[in-house]
């Protein structure tokens, strides 16, 4: 069963195309990362299934129902959002962004299990050091894990993070993409906008490539990371190594 399904789909940007023809189903209990180019589209086809971008061609269609016909609310207590600006304007504290992720479930929720939620939210993302420090005086990595912790106090059975490694070291990268796959495996879908493409097969279930506004690839790692796949979208020619249970890339000749 499909949770998204994307036919023929275009998106305009400031009068630019950015998405054309794009074709895409994403199943349920799936963790899916869209990798590709600098410029590819990535983040707006994020944008697109998160239902924050209008379509000017095609259909997208959330649950069998056009995303442009959920309210926000509804919306909202369907999919969360980790968008890759984390900055806020006002001198918020820690505890008071990851509350905001609780905000949908106000007229449903009560109190007792948002404060629970937030807990194990800054629990889960190695944050409740930072519990009291006004989030603007963060570090970027420290703002990236506790943006996490918001989503995660969301509590939606859709999760979609626009680059949530990037400005990680490498222990909260595993982390990250850890609680990504422990998503997945409690039954939700999560979808990851990455670079990394050796990192993106090690966790994920499906690989999305998006080039030039349109999806070229979408399988298994296996089935998409080629060699061939990876010159024609990257321009870059690489090596494919099968390193225990997971695909390393490199480019060519790097390695004697």
């Amino acid at each position: 069963m499909s949770v998204w399904e994307l036919n023929d789909v275009g998106c305009r940007l400031g009068g630019a195309e950015v998405l054309a023809g794009v074709d895409l189903r994403i199943a349920a209990g799936r963790l899916v990362v869209m990798v590709g180019p600098n410029g590819a589209g990535k983040s707006t086809l994020l944008g697109v299934l998160a239902g924050d971008l209008p379509v000017t061609g095609g259909s997208a269609l959330l649950d069998d129902r056009a995303l442009s016909a959920w309210g926000p609310r509804a919306l909202a207590q369907r999919r969360s959002v980790l968008p890759q600006s984390y900055d806020v304007s006002f001198g918020f504290s820690v505890r008071d962004v990851v509350a905001m992720g609780r905000y949908p479930w106000t007229s449903v929720a009560d109190i007792d299990r948002d404060e629970q939620m937030i807990a194990a939210a800054l629990e889960r993302t190695d944050t409740t050091h930072l519990v009291d420090r006004v989030f603007r005086t963060l570090s970027g990595g420290e703002r990236a894990r506790v943006s996490l912790a918001r989503v995660l106090a969301q509590d939606t059975d859709l999760v979609l993070l626009d680059e949530p490694t990037a400005a990680l070291d490498l222990r909260h990268t595993e982390e990250v993409l850890g609680v990504a796959r422990e998503l997945v495996r409690a039954g939700r879908t999560v979808v990851v906008v990455a670079h990394d493409l050796s990192l993106a097969s090690a966790y994920a279930d499906d690989l999305v490539v998006v080039d030039r506004g349109r999806v070229v690839a979408h399988g298994s790692p296996v089935d998409v990371l080629t060699p061939e796949l990876i010159h024609s979208t990257y321009g870059l020619a690489v090596e494919v190594h099968h390193v225990r249970d997971r695909l390393v890339v490199i480019p060519a000749g790097t390695i004697s």
